[in-house]
């Protein structure tokens, strides 16, 4: 009996994982395409990396929303903060805070329809200028196949050492001009 039950468990054993294996190779084959999924270790976040631009999708949570079912209108900013995070890597690889070297000069929002709850979000982040020390962070959130906010980032190259911006390297901006969004 022993050894008819030894058997059948690592039949089940083998089975279980021969299953898990096809179901995680059909899973590889079908996310593969010519956009990447990239998430970062530390949270839960799936950005789609394509050549031109970040997107990141978001659901919209219960404590987000107003009395009328629309997201408030303070939380589509930090979605566009969490968006931007592929853009602060290029900057800052490990996103290490005591080495950060990136500081806001400008934000603007233009809300053009109603987020809602229940439906997801997808934030879509490029960059839509690229100066000697600052450059500017394009984004619009869209649900349902309509955009419902649209912001910019002015971003600035700064050392917090010397409280004094930086001239980017030839580096960090060819990778920077080529998310053009398109």
């Amino acid at each position: 009996n022993k050894s008819n039950k030894s058997n059948k468990s690592n039949k089940s054993n083998k089975s279980n994982k021969s299953n898990k294996s096809n179901k995680s190779n059909k899973s590889n084959k079908s996310n593969k395409s010519n956009k990447s999924n990239k998430s970062n270790k530390n949270n839960k976040r799936m950005f789609i990396v394509s050549e031109t631009f970040f997107s990141l999708e978001i659901q919209p949570r219960f404590n987000e929303t107003d009395g009328l079912g629309h997201i408030n209108n303070t939380v589509l900013p930090v979605w566009f903060e969490a968006a931007r995070e592929p853009v602060f890597e290029i900057f800052n690889p490990s996103l290490d805070l005591s080495q950060w070297n990136l500081i806001v000069a400008g934000f603007t929002i233009a809300y053009t329809s109603p987020t809602n709850y229940g439906k997801p979000v997808s934030v879509k982040t490029w960059i839509s200028r690229v100066g000697n020390s600052s450059f500017e962070v394009a984004q619009q959130s869209w649900q349902e196949g309509k955009m419902t906010a649209e912001a910019k980032t002015t971003l600035v190259h700064y050392d917090y050492g010397i409280d004094k911006s930086q001239p980017i390297s030839a580096e960090v901006k060819s990778q920077l001009v080529k998310l053009t969004g398109e």
